[in-house]
């Protein structure tokens, strides 16, 4: 029987280890229960641990129809989506891993079996949840240990993990991707959109200081195809770029953010300057007006 610091920990830890041998987002209410009494046996349904992680949130019980047995039946999930993604991935990677400490990619553990998955687009929030967890843990980029993972999974999750993966699971050979993908104009595009998004965070790698450097050293018609263009088509598509624009320009308070991220969104939005869609350019000028309002 655990003390009580750890039965949350270990419910939510057991849980998300049989969601991982089970390849699904949930499992069913009797075998919760089973795993929950295990950890911590309470008499009648109230005082139950299963009862105290559903009311407190944690869990959420619905209904599921299996298309195979033609059934329908009463589920426990995690109630955040991105919270039971990286849980069951974390599980994944814990079971998967060596008393060496690196991974086993062995047919029969649970990471070889989610990279050969026939249902793998049905399972890409576990992909994304992989592609932030591989370099963290273990300094691995998703695309050096699956090479022949689908490459639409493996793109779409590689430039949302650049969004959400800490500072230090930034390599040389994630910056090597980064150049890559910039380098082709299927890919870059997205690239672009998901470097708006980090542009001022004064600890990430990808701020707009990398941005800068990769335009500054540019002849202008190279810009103008590589940059320009990408700000022209994503401001019509509605893209990151009139979030980045509108954001700077509304009427708030800043003081409590830093000079170096102001300096860094206003490297930013100077180098909307270069395009040749007027609107867009007024209005990146009026948000950088608004922006500095205020800053010595």
């Amino acid at each position: 029987r655990a003390g009580a610091e750890f039965v949350t920990p270990m419910s939510v830890a057991a849980l998300a280890a049989a969601m991982s041998q089970d390849g699904a987002d949930a499992v069913g209410v009797g075998q919760a229960q089973a795993l929950f009494v295990r950890i911590l046996p309470k008499t009648g349904f109230e005082q139950s641990l299963f009862r105290q992680l559903c009311s407190e949130g944690i869990l959420q019980r619905t209904m599921q129809y299996d298309w195979v047995m033609e059934t329908t039946e009463e589920v426990v999930k995690f109630s955040y989506q991105r919270l039971s993604d990286h849980l069951i991935v974390g599980q994944i990677l814990t079971h998967s891993t060596g008393i060496d400490g690196k991974l086993d990619l062995a047919s029969d553990k649970a990471l070889a079996k989610l990279l050969e998955a026939e249902n793998l687009w049905q399972l890409s929030s576990w992909i994304e949840a992989l592609a932030i967890q591989l370099p963290e843990r273990f300094g691995v980029e998703l695309v050096d240990l699956a090479p022949r993972l689908d490459f639409d999974v493996e793109e779409e999750s590689f430039v949302k993990s650049l969004l959400w993966r800490r500072a230090d699971a930034y390599r040389a050979r994630t910056l090597a991707l980064v150049e890559e993908k910039l380098a082709e104009p299927q890919t870059r595009t997205a690239v672009l959109r998901a470097l708006l998004l980090v542009t001022a965070q004064p600890d990430h790698p990808l701020n707009a200081n990398f941005l800068h450097g990769k335009l500054m050293p540019m002849a202008m018609a190279e810009r103008d195809h590589w940059w320009s263009m990408f700000l022209y088509w994503d401001y019509s598509d509605a893209g990151n770029v009139p979030g980045v624009i509108e954001w700077a320009w509304a009427e708030r308070d800043r003081s409590q953010i830093s000079d170096a991220a102001i300096e860094l969104y206003g490297t930013t939005l100077a180098w909307f300057f270069t395009s040749s869609q007027r609107f867009l350019r007024d209005r990146a000028t009026k948000a950088l007006v608004s922006l500095l309002e205020g800053r010595e």
